[in-house]
Parts: C-alpha cells; structure tokens; sequence
C-alpha cells in the first residue's frame, strides 16, 4: 500500500477548527450525538489527531460551552426589574436560536463553565432585590428557562418548515415568534401582588401555581 492510502491530519488542526466542527455537528444531531470518532470523520483526521488538542469529549463540550457563551451578555446596561429579567432571558433565547446545542449543554450543568449559570444568578439576584427569594426565586427562574426554550423549540420549527413565500415565511415568522416572546416574558406585577397571592393560598391549603407570565 502507497503511502496516500493513509489519512493524515491535514495541516492547521487547531483547537478551534476543532470546537467550530463539534459545534456544527451538536447544532445539527444534538450534543448527544456528538462523538469524537464522528468529529474526525468530519475533519477527516484520525481520532488520535483530536486528542492532541482536546482530552476528551467531557473537555470537548465544555469548549463549545464558553465558544457560544463568549461575548454574551446577559445583564442589562440598566432598566428596573423586570427589565433587567426579560434582557437576560431575551439573550438566552437569541443564542439558543443561532445554537440549538446550547439547551442540551445547559442541562449539563456538572461540566459547564460558570458563564451557563449567567442568567440564574442574575435572576435570584433581582428578585432578591425585590424580596423574592428561596423557592419562589427558584421556582420563578425554572419557570422562566422553560418558557423560553419552548419558545426556542416552536421558533426554531418556524424557520425550518415555514414556506418560502407568503407574509410569515422564514425570518418572518421567526422574528413575529420573537415579538411575541418579548410580550408575554413578564413577570409578577409586583411583590405586593405575590404575597396576596400567598395569603391567599395559605388560607385555601391548596398548592399554587405561579402567574409568572401575561399573554
């Protein structure tokens, strides 16, 4: 056998070529389906090549974590509460259009730098600021993180399967699901309105079920 029958890395293998094809792939098949054996098919290097520049695929996912989080921005420049809460969620939702894999590396939380967890403690900080805190903080934050990528879910499927044509084709639509993300990512009222509700609740011994969002 001649010698070009052998694969070789081409040259330039570098870490970010590396994380910039891993990323295409997670963003395409999910992170899951993620594999380094696949990533150098898709290189057209060996899987040996990879490991010169990354250990493993653990240390793999935590670099498309800081590649797509680099250069976000989740805290508001200014703005009262609510403001502050709906600029944050609004760039969590923007990065998870562009990157689908970002919702499946956010629920590796174990492996995930500290920019991941950029919106929770922006969150728990305001409502704290307001009087909201423990469970009700929590249970405010989940509340907002499964709004909003289900709302990357229903907003990523308008752009795949809308009509070429037609007053909502394409970025149309996308952008018309983003208004109305924007309208209905609101909170409480205010504090007040939250601790009636409590009193409320406390008296009936019913569970209750937060009016996080206005449509």
């Amino acid at each position: 056998m001649g010698s070009s029958s052998v694969r070789r890395p081409p040259r330039g293998l570098t870490r970010q070529r590396i994380v910039q094809a891993a990323l295409a792939i997670a963003d395409r098949d999910g992170a899951d389906a993620l594999s380094m054996r696949r990533l150098a098919d898709a290189l057209s290097v060996t899987p040996m090549a990879l490991y010169n520049h990354v250990p493993d695929k653990k240390a793999l996912l935590v670099d498309l974590a800081q590649h797509v989080l680099k250069g976000m921005r989740f805290d508001a420049p200014q703005g009262e509460w609510r403001e502050r809460i709906r600029f944050a969620f609004i760039a969590m939702r923007s990065v998870c259009l562009r990157h689908p894999a970002t919702v499946r590396l956010m629920e590796m939380a174990e492996m995930m730098p500290a920019g991941v967890f950029a919106p929770m403690d922006l969150t728990l900080t305001v409502l704290r600021e307001i009087g909201i805190e423990g469970e009700d903080a929590l249970r405010c934050y989940f509340t907002l993180v499964g709004f909003t990528l289900a709302q990357v879910g229903s907003g990523a499927r308008a752009f795949s399967y809308a009509r070429p044509h037609g007053p909502l084709a394409g970025g149309k639509r996308t952008a018309a699901a983003g208004v109305g993300f924007r309208r209905r990512l609101c909170l409480w009222p205010d504090p007040d309105s939250r601790r009636n509700r409590d009193r409320s609740a406390s008296r009936s011994h019913e569970p209750e079920v937060p009016n996080t969002f206005v449509s």
